[in-house]
């Protein structure tokens, strides 16, 4: 019986070495008794022993995966989980990578579909492409939702067969025809050569800019993060941040979308393509990418100059965060006032509905601000000026800094 098939963690080791170490034991104990008695007690114990043995070295057996173990009946399986599959779970995770690059409500179908071949998968929805690896090999166009779904409910089990238009998936129970475009109804995605060399720094940076970016405005430089030379900036048009990622590269708008696909990617950032200032494309580790076209329209040069003021930062007041989320439910219109050193909000014109006590805000003078900017930026203030700049507050945290505007009062 061999015990140590290639494989075995160091735990299972252990364990097996402790069962044979036990059955040798046992072993011995019958020795001892099959060495006194008469003959005829021997040979009807040395019968019994044999069975003994044979059971002992099939429970081993059957314990540590030696021999195929019996399928459980359907009672035994009711309300487990299903097994999972190795080859759909890899499957799974490359298509939940390229999901982001197609859409729910399709103008074309082409934005509901995938592109199969080459050992990889592709998605594109006019925008944004995601490309990821996988270890199949054949060529299809199958629905992204259509496949996930089947790959989902395959079990332990699964078979993948192409033919025309349609992708069968077989499992353990279930049998899945996922409907697929022809190929001239697909758009063919090339990645941009790989120019420079990137980390998550990159990714960093992203994740904080595009926070400060509303999703749907109307303003190209309010939907999409500049990613430049050293840094990068993000503004709703009531606040602005700057993050220092401390990477040389050429001007970029990217999407709002594309940054949070490039901030959701597990793997770690290692290179990016510059298509001629009209696309991108960021590499990761594990041969994924992705792609977008840029924004046409120029960053606007003030907002970038908003933070290029003298500043004499002082450390942010300790409670200074708390009092604004502590009065913000009390103002009609979101906004909070900062006076005679406390924070309070207004309802119905000029009438106090709460205030908050700040000791340390005492000489700053009168200013209105709006709550959602501050909550935004929260987390990441830990100095601030309210006095150099009378129509903003600039603040500054590590490797980043912003600033919020105030609102005019009339």
């Amino acid at each position: 019986m061999n015990l140590w098939p290639e494989g075995r963690t160091r735990e299972e080791r252990i364990a097996l070495r402790e069962a044979e170490d036990k059955l040798r034991a046992e072993l011995w104990e019958q020795h001892k008794l099959l060495e006194v008695g008469s003959d005829e007690w021997r040979n009807s114990e040395f019968m019994r022993f044999t069975a003994w043995l044979n059971q002992r070295y099939e429970e081993l057996e059957e314990l540590y995966g030696n021999v195929k173990h019996k399928e459980p009946d359907d009672m035994a399986t009711r309300g487990r989980k299903p097994a999972k599959n190795g080859q759909a779970d890899k499957l799974l995770t490359a298509l939940a990578f390229v999901k982001v690059a197609t859409k729910d409500t399709a103008q074309g179908a082409y934005q509901q579909h995938v592109h199969i071949g080459g050992n990889r998968i592709v998605a594109f929805d006019g925008v944004i492409a995601a490309c990821h690896p996988i270890e199949e090999d054949f060529v299809a166009y199958p629905n992204l939702e259509q496949l996930t779904a089947a790959l989902q409910s395959c079990g332990k089990q699964l078979s993948l067969t192409v033919e025309g238009d349609v992708v069968t998936v077989k499992g353990d129970k279930l049998l899945a025809t996922v409907q697929c475009l022809p190929p001239d109804a697909m758009h063919v995605v090339v990645p941009d050569p790989q120019a420079y060399v990137i980390d998550d720094a990159i990714k960093a940076a992203l994740e904080v800019c595009m926070k400060y970016t509303r999703e749907g405005a109307t303003l190209v430089h309010e939907t999409s993060v500049l990613l430049c030379a050293n840094s990068a900036y993000g503004t709703d048009g009531k606040a602005i941040v700057e993050y220092w990622h401390g990477t040389n590269l050429p001007d970029m708008i990217l999407p709002r979308a594309f940054c949070a696909a490039v901030v959701k990617a597990k793997s770690k950032l290692v290179g990016f393509g510059y298509g001629n200032g009209s696309s991108v494309t960021f590499y990761f580790d594990d041969m994924s990418w992705l792609k977008t076209q840029l924004y046409a329209e120029g960053y606007p040069m003030q907002a970038r100059n908003v933070l290029n003021v003298t500043a004499n930062p002082l450390p942010l007041p300790a409670d200074f965060v708390t009092a604004v989320q502590a009065v913000a439910a009390f103002s009609e219109d979101g906004s909070f006032i900062i006076e005679d050193g406390k924070v309070a909000a207004f309802f119905q014109g000029n009438e106090s509905a709460a205030e908050y006590d700040v000791k340390d805000l005492s000489t700053v003078r009168r200013l209105r601000f709006n709550a959602s900017s501050i909550a935004k930026v929260a987390e990441h203030m830990k100095l601030a000026d309210f006095n150099t700049d009378p129509d903003k507050l600039l603040w500054f945290g590590d490797s980043v800094r912003g600033a919020v505007m105030r609102i005019a009062e009339v």
